[in-house]
């Protein structure tokens, strides 16, 4: 997985895009006003996303915000 960072030649605003060793697109930022800011969400992404729960708003799973967490 890597991090490509934009600089839009419209808006003069930058975003970002997390992809595969595929080069597939796994998600991608809002604009934003400064490479610097993306480069901080990258960072925390990169910190957090490894301890981060992941839980189902689908409507499949219900009941307490505990008992939608699926991983």
């Amino acid at each position: 997985m890597f991090f490509e960072i934009y600089k839009s030649d419209e808006s003069g605003t930058y975003s970002w895009e997390a992809k595969s060793e595929d080069e597939k697109t796994l998600c991608s930022s809002e604009p934003m006003a400064s490479r610097g800011t993306c480069l901080a969400a990258i960072l925390i992404l990169k910190h957090g996303a490894k301890g981060a729960n992941v839980y189902d708003q689908t409507g499949d799973l219900s009941g307490p915000i505990k008992t939608r967490r699926i991983a």
